[in-house]
């Protein structure tokens, strides 16, 4: 459950139907996507899903870091919210049937998506928010999707058996979760 975006425009100033595409694609999507899976993991079984979310999630933005830094629209934050909601609730109703579902908060990941170029840009792209993040992460610099799919193919193998209903940042230690 993969696919997401934001829109342009800050509350209150995001168009309706701006708000209602983002919570269609990322929060309607992941459960549209699940729905459809469903039934072939109980037969199977059980099984692994893993929901992708956002910092955007678990986070507040002040006044000033949006005049400084700007910030993704606020469907974006509330889809990805309900997200995270939803994989908690999802984890509790697949344990009888032996499917586990885990989440994935990405931070500063240079995708195409980030970098708003091709993929020879995750060699030195560079996107709207580093700024924020490199004031905001421990470890420096940014992440790529290799770490993202690091963590994802742990959470669907045999190794993560013991691990459902968890959202893990893969953020650099994003410092600042408020």
């Amino acid at each position: 459950n993969n696919a997401g975006h934001g829109a342009s425009g800050n509350f209150p100033d995001e168009s309706a139907e701006d708000f209602q595409r983002v919570i269609n694609v990322n929060l309607n999507g992941t459960f549209y996507m699940s729905r459809a899976v469903w039934p072939h993991l109980i037969e199977a079984g059980g099984g692994a899903v893993v929901n992708m979310s956002s910092l955007a999630a678990q986070r507040g933005a002040s006044p000033k870091m949006v005049d400084k830094f700007g910030s993704t629209s606020s469907s974006y934050w509330a889809a990805k919210a309900g997200v995270d909601a939803l994989t908690r609730y999802m984890a509790g109703v697949g344990g009888r049937s032996g499917i586990r579902v885990n989440g994935v908060r990405p931070g500063q990941i240079m995708t195409p998506g980030a970098t708003r170029g091709t993929i020879t840009d995750l060699d030195g792209g560079h996107h709207a928010f580093e700024k924020m993040f490199d004031l905001m992460q421990i470890t420096p610099g940014p992440g790529y999707p290799e770490d993202v799919a690091n963590l994802v193919l742990f959470l669907v193998s045999e190794e993560s058996r013991f691990i459902t209903g968890e959202i893990i940042n893969v953020d650099g230690g994003v410092a600042a979760k408020l």
